[in-house]
């Protein structure tokens, strides 16, 4: 006979054990007869012996019930080819010839688990997922012949494959989002009737980029700004300095990562994010969502400073040009002021209740700002303020700039109780 034909007899009397395992009603007479017949029948068929539809009695075992097992054993056998270790003997002697035949389960599960190794920088960040990694498990070492294939879900999980029983080869094929390829080939042992999980941890990626651009004003470059580069995702920051040409760089060529590192006192200082240490043939920046802040300091002093911005690092070795960035000068308020009388006079007579007009020119104001004007009265000779009663003479004023430029007018009611003739 050959294999499959011993596979075929050994796998329809392994269905008959299993139905007889299920169904207790049937006593141990009963099942051999099951047996026999289901013998009878393969091997009339492999060995042309015309009575492949030999039964048991009715009053043996229904109809039914055979008609359930004989159809259920050739499904079953169809179903199951390859999943035993299949194997059969015939015993020749004076007499009738004898059969054993024996199936043996030869397929366990085999699964993955992923993690991240550095859970600090991709847990709780959009950047990176666990999902969509795709493994591919092999029967030998170097991975030539795929069996089966292993993809994970959102928490690097994967559903159970079934293998044959032994050692199988798992290598991821495609990394999830953030991650690096992992290369290695690990080998999974797996035993008949049980399930094997492979637990493995991936590396995040990071980027060899060129950022923090030049730094200049109107008319030169900036050297020694400040910048501080902060992960949005674990907080983790760090102080870069333009050279003397107003730029900077965090690739390795640029200034070494393992120089000074994140000192941030000068252009010459690397810099380098995460936990591992600092290393040439890598870039700084783990792939994150980060913060550019400018810093004030001596070289921007007078400077407006350029609000805080992101930049997202999603590609391996990428870079991100952040082109020229502009300091202009923070505009200077400018106020002049006019007091007269409502006559327009300067000058006042002491003991007389007038109303002085206070005219106020302002500019460089920044149009939809608020702002607050706060003016008080001056004697011009004494160089003093005017008091009366005890108190100087004073009013504010609140305002929302329509325009750079605004007049306002302050009116200021008062009985001057001086005696002589003062000039505003």
């Amino acid at each position: 006979m050959s294999a499959d034909q011993i596979a075929d007899v050994a796998l329809s009397l392994e269905y008959v054990k299993q139905y007889g395992a299920n169904h207790t009603g049937l006593n141990y007479k009963q099942l051999y007869l099951l047996e026999q017949c289901v013998v009878w029948q393969r091997l009339s068929v492999h060995l042309g012996w015309q009575c492949d539809n030999v039964r048991a009695s009715y009053d043996e075992i229904s109809k039914a019930i055979q008609d359930e097992v004989y159809a259920g054993a050739k499904a079953f056998v169809k179903a199951n080819k390859g999943r035993y270790e299949c194997g059969g003997y015939i015993y020749s002697g004076n007499g009738q010839d004898i059969g054993q035949f024996w199936a043996k389960l030869n397929v366990g599960n085999a699964k993955l688990q992923k993690v991240s190794s550095n859970t600090s920088i991709t847990n709780d960040s959009d950047i990176y997922s666990l999902a969509g990694a795709v493994y591919g498990v092999y029967s030998e070492k170097n991975c030539q012949n795929v069996i089966a294939t292993l993809t994970t879900d959102r928490d690097g999980n994967t559903e159970a494959v079934e293998v044959k029983a032994g050692t199988v080869f798992i290598k991821e094929q495609q990394a999830p989002a953030g991650f690096k390829l992992d290369k290695k080939v690990y080998p999974l042992t797996v035993e008949a009737g049980k399930t094997a999980t492979l637990k493995v941890s991936d590396t995040p990626k990071v980027t060899e980029t060129l950022l923090e651009f030049f730094k200049i004003d109107l008319h030169k470059r900036l050297a020694d700004v400040p910048f501080k580069i902060t992960s949005k995702t674990t907080g983790e920051s760090h102080i870069v300095m333009t050279d003397k040409n107003g730029q900077f760089s965090t690739a390795s060529d640029w200034a070494s990562h393992k120089q000074n590192t994140n000192a941030g006192k000068t252009s010459e200082d690397g810099v380098w994010f995460g936990s591992s240490e600092p290393d040439d043939s890598k870039g700084a920046l783990l792939y994150d969502i980060y913060e550019i802040e400018e810093l004030r300091c001596a070289s921007n002093k007078g400077f407006k400073l350029i609000p805080a911005f992101d930049i997202v690092v999603s590609r391996d070795r990428t870079v991100i040009d952040l082109g020229t960035l502009t300091d202009e000068y923070e505009k200077e308020i400018s106020i002049h002021t006019t007091a007269t009388s409502k006559n327009g006079e300067k000058s006042i007579l002491a003991g007389k209740e007038v109303t002085i007009v206070d005219t106020v020119k302002m500019d460089g104001l920044v149009k939809g700002t608020k702002y607050q004007l706060k003016s008080w009265q001056m004697l011009k000779e004494e160089n003093a303020e005017l008091v009366i009663n005890g108190k100087r003479v004073e009013s504010d004023y609140t305002f929302i700039a329509d325009s750079e430029e605004m007049k306002s007018r302050l009116n200021i009611r008062s009985m001057l109780l001086n005696l002589v003739e003062r000039t505003l």
